[in-house]
């Protein structure tokens, strides 16, 4: 059977006919090789959240347990996971939030209660950041595209000393992904992580909400906590997620008991964020203390509690009095000179580190200076004869 053949104005026809059919799957094939290609697609992007083994860290869990994500995944210290497991986790096109203590000025993070010169690779000799915190901690370095991390710690992206060799936490990191899209971004100041707590039902009726007062601060004062402000500090002792079911488990003691207290509380966990600015508003309306009907006299109300979780400055960035230009400067520099040479042995002699010669360099340099003399003779000699 012979093949039907069109002339050229029939072949237009032919092809302007079948058009949309063909439009159709030409755009859907375009829109499946991309779903399979692009990495972040074909991947699912998803965040990895690290959560050091702390109280504070783990207020900033709740606030990304209480705006989750569908692919979130969480690494835990307090579960046996360490943050090689995080970052192992990562897959193209995916979002790693690490929540652990940061070091004032920056240059260091504290990873399963060690502090550590931020990152360095595997096999890598020093790395890290140079800060003097600590052994850097070894990673695999990655070779994916279009991975995001952000690092929710105290200074995480402060240079400590404003120039080299140190540098902060997060450049540590930069240097850990070949991947194209690569980004790296944390604070260069405080990160504050807090939570907030209002009444079930909010406002309570005044009799109901000095019941409830009444009985939380006694017991604040049973977990032996005095003094003002004891219910507070009683709420902040506590990690995420046990404030809400012991608050909620004492309460209900107190109703038990017949007291007329309200239904419960709502604890609302703050974003992880630089400063206190980003949340002074909130705690700007919601401050204060009670009207005074509580017995006792005023009792302040447990409203917004934040905390800024910061450890000591790393040693060499103190040693080297460069943050913030600390006016001890040249004596802390004169004395952190000093302690160096010391350690190396050496004599301080006005303001230059002197190498110190043990007893058989003395020798040795002994036998050097006599072997030259004998040398510098002989030629000297050989040379009148």
């Amino acid at each position: 059977m012979n093949p039907i053949k069109l002339n050229s104005a029939e072949a237009t026809h032919h092809s302007l006919h079948r058009w949309p059919n063909n439009r159709l799957i030409v755009l859907w094939s375009f829109a499946c090789s991309i779903f399979l290609v692009h990495p972040v697609w074909a991947a699912g992007t998803k965040r990895v959240i690290f959560v050091a083994d702390d109280k504070t860290m783990s207020w900033g869990e709740g606030y990304y347990r209480q705006n989750p994500m569908p692919k979130d995944q969480f690494v835990r210290e307090a579960d046996a996971q360490n943050f090689a497991d995080a970052w192992n986790k990562l897959a193209a096109g995916d979002k790693l939030i690490v929540l652990a203590h940061g070091t004032k000025g920056g240059g260091g993070i504290t990873l399963g209660g060690i502090r550590r010169d931020g990152f360095k690779r595997d096999n890598e000799m020093g790395g890290g950041t140079g800060a003097g915190c600590g052994t850097a901690y070894a990673l695999p370095k990655h070779a994916l595209d279009n991975i995001m991390i952000d690092v929710k710690s105290c200074y995480g992206d402060a240079d400590p000393d404003g120039e080299k060799p140190a540098t902060s936490v997060a450049e540590s990191l930069r240097r850990m992904n070949n991947g194209a899209g690569f980004m790296v971004t944390g604070s260069s100041v405080a990160v504050e992580m807090g939570f907030r707590v209002s009444y079930k039902p909010n406002p309570p009726p005044l009799a109901q909400k000095a019941a409830t007062l009444n009985c939380l601060f006694a017991a604040a004062t049973a977990a032996g906590f005095n003094g003002p402000g004891r219910i507070k500090a009683w709420f902040q002792s506590m990690p995420y997620p046990t404030q809400q079911s012991t608050i909620n488990s004492v309460l209900q003691a107190c109703r038990d008991n017949g007291e007329n207290i309200v239904d419960g509380y709502n604890f609302t966990y703050l974003e992880p964020v630089p400063g206190t600015a980003s949340n002074a508003a909130i705690a700007d309306v919601a401050s204060g203390t009670d009207d005074g009907v509580v017995t006792g006299g005023p009792i302040e109300e447990p409203d917004v509690m934040t905390e800024t979780p910061c450890d000591p400055t790393c040693p060499l960035v103190a040693g080297k009095c460069a943050l913030f230009g600390s006016p001890e400067g040249a004596s802390c520099l004169q004395d952190t000179a000093l302690s160096e040479c010391t350690q190396l042995g050496g004599i301080w002699n006005e303001d230059v580190c002197v190498p110190a010669i043990s007893t058989w360099g003395a020798c040795v340099l002994t036998l050097m200076v006599l072997s030259s003399a004998t040398v510098i003779i002989m030629r000297r000699q050989s040379a009148h004869m």
